[in-house]
Formats: C-alpha cells, sequence, structure tokens
C-alpha cells in the first residue's frame, strides 16, 4: 500500500507548462497491490539535493526530482513546503552539479483528445475512400481565385463558386458553391449554397498531407445575403 507519483504527462496542465526533465509529483492518490507486482526500487528526491546529490546504489535513469504535490481532484500543483526525511538511501556528492532541463509535454488529457480525434477523422477518410468510384477524387479539390478588378454580387449565378464574408475579420472568407439564388418576404436577396473547407478548418489525422490549395466539399449547406458575397472563385 502506498502513496502514487505522477509524471507530467499523467497530469493535466496548462500547454504553456514547463517541467523539470525527470520531474514528478506526489498526489492524493494512494493504492494497494500485490507485492510480485513490484519491479524494482526508483528514488525521488526533492530539488535541493537532486542537482548536487545522488543516492548511493540507484542507476540515474531511476533518480527522479519532486518540487510539488499534484491533486488530482483539484487539477493543481502546489509546492512542497516540508519534505519528510528518507533514511532508506544514502546520498553522496555529485561530482559536477546537474544543469537544470526544462521540458514540455502533452497532458494526458490532450493526448487522449488528439488521439480520439485522430481516429474519428481516419475512420471518416476510411469511409469516404470506400464511397468514391475508382479513379474519382471529387470530394478533394484546387481552388484558385478569379483575380478580376471587380466583382458584382448581382452577377452570382447558380453553379458559381464564390468568397463569403465572414462573421469575424481575422476568419478568412467562406467558399461557397451556389445552389439557389432568389428574393425572400422583405425584399432581399439572397444566396443559397455548399459550403467548402480548407484542411485547417477540418479535423483530420497529424499524418495526413494535402495538396496546395487543396479544398473540400461538405454537407454543410448556408443562406446568406447576397451583399455578402465578396468575389468569385473556381474550384
Amino acid at each position: 500500500y502506498g502513496n502514487q507519483y505522477y509524471r507530467p504527462r499523467e497530469t493535466n496542465f496548462a500547454t504553456s507548462r514547463r517541467f523539470l526533465e525527470k520531474e514528478v509529483f506526489s498526489s492524493d492518490i494512494t493504492i494497494a497491490i500485490p507485492r510480485n507486482q513490484v519491479l524494482c526500487r526508483c528514488c525521488v528526491l526533492n530539488i535541493k539535493d537532486y542537482f548536487c546529490s545522488r543516492p548511493e546504489n540507484f542507476d540515474e535513469k531511476d533518480v527522479y526530482v519532486c518540487e510539488s504535490s499534484y491533486s488530482s481532484n483539484a487539477r493543481a500543483f502546489k509546492k512542497i513546503k516540508n519534505w519528510p526525511q528518507n533514511n532508506n538511501y544514502k546520498l553522496v556528492q555529485r561530482d559536477k552539479n546537474l544543469e537544470p532541463k526544462w521540458v514540455m509535454f502533452v497532458s494526458q488529457e490532450k493526448a487522449k483528445e488528439r488521439k480520439e480525434e485522430s481516429a474519428e477523422s481516419e475512420e471518416r477518410e476510411k469511409v469516404v475512400d470506400k464511397e468514391k468510384p475508382d479513379g474519382s477524387s471529387h470530394d478533394e479539390l484546387v481552388v484558385v481565385q478569379d483575380n478580376a478588378p471587380s466583382y458584382n454580387p448581382q452577377d452570382c449565378r447558380i453553379g458559381d463558386f464564390v468568397y463569403v464574408e465572414p462573421k469575424e475579420r481575422e476568419i478568412e472568407p467562406i467558399l461557397l458553391k451556389i445552389q439557389r439564388l432568389w428574393t425572400n418576404q422583405e425584399g432581399q436577396q439572397m444566396v443559397y449554397g455548399n459550403q467548402y473547407y480548407r484542411p485547417r478548418e477540418t479535423n483530420f489525422a497529424t499524418s495526413r498531407r494535402f495538396l496546395e490549395k487543396e479544398v473540400f466539399s461538405s454537407d454543410i449547406t448556408i443562406a446568406i445575403p447576397r451583399n455578402q458575397v465578396l468575389g468569385r472563385c473556381c474550384v
């Protein structure tokens, strides 16, 4: 029966947080296990001792440093003020003090999210590939901008690909294929169409590669006022 210590990747933390190399955290979790599941000994030193001392009869790979505790309920770290004395090992002076090395990790929660997103994306791609006829790549297309000096939204025609003004200024224009044009009851001219996505607007496996300027037909349709059409493009 004992108190469990966590490695950084086994905790939840801000993505900007850095950790000492080989840092671990005392936790509020205790577990009971059969003794035959114990593999071997290791050693955890407080931060004051770790850089200038080492425990006798331990390989360096089995020596860790601890400065803080971790609450699994609050998902928070807290510096340990009073480090308990441990007489199970003898410390000797290092020949040369260790230099602190800082590293960054992906938290367990984030890693799980990325793994799930990657798996979902790969499954979606498998389904799409099965649905494609041989030699067809109708949902993987290249967009080329029409560099006409001016464009009048009144010139919209069914079948045109157009840029649509996004709701937020920082976002790139929406790509739309026009399917319908009409005037609503308020007399406002409207455009309805199928939205196309850029790779960065989708979820995909990190190993997937894309063609430069590749876009994807989607099952999303939107209706917008015709005056939000910024210009034409071609897919």
